[in-house]
């Protein structure tokens, strides 16, 4: 009867290019590892929750050394129903770790609790799950691994000054209006995959804002810096913008879930019709963004990017944004100004537009199946060759992006062979591939708007795709 009460507090508990001025840079958070984020994705990672590998070796391995013996532990078991996209982040932020001991502070609020219950079983069930991470973090000397790796830590945070000196933090309260940066926290990881932001309340009233980078090492080197720091942009975007969307949302949604059913599975993966405004609107202040830092060419080209992932009108919006920079005497804040942009949406979403789509859609070459399958997981890590059969006859080109872009993995490969494509020229295969258990892999077709590789023999490409599976651990 114990285990059954202690599953519902659980179960309940479980929703949750410039260089820029010195003074700017000073105003900006600077990059840290903490403490409370490597022990939630540790525990998760533990659990084996998809999404919570270690890409940096070293670290992984030490990892299994030190808490092999605690595997089983309950704060384990725990995360294992407490799984989710970003559980263990959203979590970590609403902790302390105070004298040794983890701690859920009074001057928290319980934003991450599901809301089904009265208030006293939800803050039962943070009690508990925090006690059981307490318990953990005791046990297992989780602060000692913690200083054991200080140099990592300390070294990672380094090199990621350099990059994180190239964000112009200025740009958010000139964008957004007031901002303040004393509460921002940019966190980095070596644990899961990606760029997650929370925030975290208090009783006084303010908001705590975090944002997650997972990065690979302190050795490794980050060619794509444009990359990282556009997804840290990206991120503290939303804390903006979500607010913003969340207010409008019954006027935009009917536009977007009448255009949803023509976007890339590459957009379809993370969003749906009713998500997708806060989506347009972030990703098209991103845009802004980089015009602001006089990145023309990347703005050209990540408008290029969402438009075809299924964006369809954020050249619309971006211009639209423009119109609002030159206009603040009038439009203080983007809040202000979002009539507008619901306006826009509608004008632009008409039957007319939708049957435009529909047509384009039906006259794309689609993808009639996949070895393995899309979202298969344990997947046999002997397998040697993957394939992709098509709807049509296809240019027999090379079309596989083969680039770890962002950490999303493709599998490697004992000989770099080209692709063998059917008799028909409707399946391609790739050979020698070089699998490893307990891994999940991303492949990404026609992913980005300079290699549209996979094309008809009409010349009419494919829409952007991500196939990702997961491979048997062992």
């Amino acid at each position: 009867m114990k285990s059954k009460t202690n599953f519902l507090f659980l179960f309940l508990f479980a929703v949750g290019g410039f260089v820029i001025a010195e003074e700017a840079k000073s105003q900006g958070p600077q990059p840290k590892v903490d403490e409370r984020i490597e022990l939630l994705g540790i525990v998760f990672r533990l659990a084996e929750v998809p999404g919570y590998q270690v890409l940096f070796k070293e670290y992984d391995e030490a990892i299994n050394r030190h808490f092999a013996p605690f595997k089983t532990h309950p704060a384990v078991l725990a995360a294992k129903l407490l799984r989710g996209k970003a559980a263990a982040f959203t979590h970590a932020v609403h902790i302390s770790i105070e004298n040794g001991r983890v701690v859920l502070p009074n001057a928290n609020s319980e934003k991450t609790l599901e809301k089904l219950v009265s208030t006293r079983f939800r803050q039962r069930a943070a009690e508990l799950f925090v006690k059981q991470l307490d318990d953990f973090y005791v046990k297992s000397r989780f602060h000692e691994f913690f200083e054991a790796n200080r140099e990592k830590y300390r070294k990672t945070e380094q090199n990621f000054k350099a990059i994180n000196d190239k964000i112009d933090y200025s740009w958010f309260k000139k964008f957004f209006g007031d901002v303040n940066l004393e509460h921002w926290h940019f966190v980095l990881t070596y644990i899961g995959d990606g760029g997650y932001g929370d925030f975290c309340c208090f009783k006084d009233g303010h908001k705590e804002y975090f944002v997650t980078l997972t990065v690979l090492g302190p050795d490794a080197h980050y060619p794509d810096e444009g990359g990282f720091t556009a997804l840290v942009v990206h991120e503290f975007n939303h804390f903006f913008c979500n607010p913003i969307v969340e207010k409008y949302i019954d006027k935009l949604t009917p536009a977007t879930e009448r255009t949803f059913p023509f976007v890339s599975n590459n957009i379809s993966y993370y969003y749906n019709g009713k998500t997708m405004p806060y989506e347009y609107l972030v990703r098209a202040c991103m845009v802004r963004y980089l015009l602001h830092c006089g990145n023309k060419d990347e703005a050209k080209r990540q408008m290029l990017m969402d438009t075809r992932d299924g964006l369809f009108w954020m050249e619309e919006l971006v211009e639209l944004l423009g119109r609002y920079e030159k206009e603040r005497d009038k439009y203080p804040t983007l809040a202000e100004f979002m009539p507008e942009i619901v306006k826009l949406q509608n004008e632009i979403v008409t039957d007319e537009y939708v049957a435009k789509l529909r047509k384009q859609s039906e006259n794309r070459p689609k993808i009639s199946k996949t070895n393995p399958p899309d979202k298969a997981k344990n997947i046999n890590p002997a397998l040697t060759e993957i394939s992709i059969t098509f709807d049509r006859p296809m240019m027999d080109i090379l079309g596989w992006d083969t680039r770890n872009i962002g950490k999303k993995t493709f599998p490697e490969r004992s000989k770099h062979s080209p692709p063998v494509w059917s008799n028909d020229k409707r399946t391609c295969t790739i050979h020698n591939v070089v699998l490893k258990p307990g891994k999940t892999y991303n492949i990404l077709l026609n992913w980005d708007v300079r290699a549209e590789n996979f094309c008809s023999t009409e010349n009419i490409p494919l829409h952007p795709m991500r196939i990702t599976f997961t491979t048997k651990a062992e």
